[in-house]
């Protein structure tokens, strides 16, 4: 397991369920209730420092997962931006946790819409299905993505009220559309493999 670590420059490790599979490669596991990250030492001779974040959320419909999506983000951008390094997401079947993490991370850092970065996923492991749950909770981050980028756009501080008060009324029009879309596209893929014929049938749907 060390030299596959090596050859594949694993430096990072995001545990999705450390209540059933624990940081095997930490002196000691302990449990939280917030994200944290922390650093082992894989080896005697010190050769390969592992950090991982612990994300200790269960899967199921009462789990919330949002407050995890922003450290754990920021935890997979520094091994692979910062460390140059690769990263392993993991939950226990690889289908919700994981993936949801992944997805966040596509959002935050690649600039992809929640729709975009779910056909990604999709597209390169096809069991991926986030709860229903955490599928609002990515559409809530996606919101608070957007809205962090209208205000670090916004250059024009004089308009008036009324046109502030349109621009609000149709930016909320834009997000409940983009919701139907968004729950659109969950419903048609969550359940089958990713086929191109799937996801034309689903833009059919929602662009007729």
């Amino acid at each position: 397991m060390k030299t596959e670590l090596m050859i594949k420059n694993i430096l990072g490790i995001v545990n999705c369920c450390p209540m059933t599979i624990p940081c095997i490669f930490k002196d000691t596991t302990t449990s939280t209730s917030t994200p944290r990250t922390s650093t082992t030492t894989i080896g005697t001779d010190n050769d390969i420092n592992i950090k991982y974040c612990v994300v200790a959320v269960h899967d199921n419909e009462y789990a919330n997962i949002y407050p995890w999506l922003i450290p754990a983000t920021s935890f997979i951008y520094e091994i692979l931006n910062v460390k140059h390094g690769n990263c392993v997401i993991h939950c226990e079947m690889g289908v919700s946790r994981s993936s949801t993490v992944v997805i966040a991370y596509l959002m935050r850092y690649h600039n992809m819409t929640l729709n975009d970065a779910y056909i990604y996923t999709k597209k390169k492991r096809s069991r991926i299905n986030p709860n229903i749950s955490f599928w609002k909770q990515l559409q809530a981050f996606q919101l608070l993505l957007d809205s962090k980028s209208n205000n670090t756009t916004t250059t024009n501080t004089n308009s008036n009220t009324n046109s502030n008060t349109n621009s609000n009324t149709n930016c909320d029009n834009d997000n409940d559309k983009w919701l139907e879309e968004s729950y659109v596209i969950y419903c048609a893929l969550k359940d089958t493999e990713y086929t191109n014929q799937a996801f034309d049938m689903v833009k059919n749907c929602i662009y007729i």
